[in-house]
């Protein structure tokens, strides 16, 4: 659920030229929750997200999506927000937690109106001994009014994994992924067999001095790809080839890294000299400590000063009246 609401945070955020297209997708249902063998989660079925200025074909009114799974303002053909979408999050929720619908009846109609009152029966009376913190999620998200609910998917997401935090429980595709393995084996089904990574062909190792490249440009591009996908681009061990002892290769994902420290053209580590930027961090520094000794000292003396006798403390009173004489000469009587 909580990949379920970074996944519908994203769609929620999109803009384009710098207007949100707030885009609702106005049916989230466990058939459109989708997990992969590896525990990747998707939100899938977009055939009647809604998105501003989009044109509509169907007439005014009709209601879209399936009535269980509805918010009491898409029920009634309201114009809908994020916060719609959140409520049927709160709807798949409740059936995953007690393993029943909170708005269930005979007729379409008695399901409807269930979901306008949108006063569901407590979790907490369904499942015995129920988390609290679960139970106060779920209420939430199941509110009649838009404004007493959830604000943003990111919010939602963010509780859900604050719970598991308290719970210790972990979170995340590597979790999900072993409790399908268990579910597999469960059911007699064969685990999906991994697919060991292609070795890397020594044969396409890239001589960057003998090749004419816009250096600055594809340096950027890959740096900026590989922070995208989570690449790790600290530096590796190249394999070294015959003719080429040093030569990097494409298998090495530090490439991009060297290749945009060469186009910048920077200074090895600890050969830069101190810089105008340098002179100033130490310069900020000093002044820093400077007036802290000095409210120190100044400190220091105005506890003591009852303590001290006359010889010690008349000068530094006879200092501080030559500071303060120049600010009342120029006070002048109201």
């Amino acid at each position: 659920m909580s990949a379920l609401c970074r996944g519908l945070a994203y769609v929620h955020t999109r803009e384009r030229d710098g207007q949100p297209l707030g885009i609702v997708h106005r049916d989230v249902t466990p058939q459109n929750v989708l997990i992969s063998q590896h525990g990747e989660v998707k939100l899938a079925d977009f055939g009647i997200a809604k998105a501003i200025g989009k044109s509509e074909k169907s007439a005014t009114g009709i209601i879209k999506g399936k009535f269980a799974y509805m918010s009491p303002e898409q029920s009634q053909a309201q114009s809908l927000d994020a916060r719609s979408d959140l409520f049927s999050v709160g709807t798949v929720l409740y059936l995953l937690t007690t393993g029943r619908k909170p708005f269930d009846g005979a007729t379409d109609a008695d399901v409807i109106m269930q979901v306008r009152r949108a006063r569901p029966e407590k979790p907490s009376t369904v499942v015995r001994d129920l988390n609290p913190d679960v139970e106060r999620l779920i209420n939430r998200a199941l509110r009649a009014k838009p404004g007493k609910r959830w604000q943003s998917a990111e919010q939602m997401a963010d509780r859900i994994d604050a719970i598991l935090v308290k719970l210790g429980e972990p979170s995340g595709p590597a979790p999900l992924k072993r409790w399908l393995e268990t579910l597999s084996a469960r059911d007699g089904a064969k685990p999906p067999v991994p697919v060991a990574p292609a070795a890397p062909d020594p044969s396409i190792a890239v001589d960057l001095g003998s090749m004419d490249l816009e250096l600055e440009e594809v340096a950027r591009t890959a740096v900026e790809a590989d922070r995208g996908t989570g690449l790790d681009t600290r530096p590796l061990r190249a394999r070294p080839e015959p003719g080429a002892p040093n030569a990097p290769t494409w298998s090495d994902p530090s490439w991009a890294a060297r290749l945009a420290k060469a186009a910048r053209g920077d200074k090895p580590a600890g050969k830069a000299g101190p810089g105008p930027g340098r002179f100033k961090r130490w310069v900020r520094r000093m002044t820093i400590r400077a007036v802290l000794i000095i409210v120190a000292l100044g400190g220091g003396f105005y506890f003591a000063r009852p303590h001290l006798p006359a010889w010690a403390t008349k000068p530094i009173d006879s200092w501080l009246r030559s500071l303060y004489a120049p600010l009342e000469s120029r006070q002048r009587p109201r």
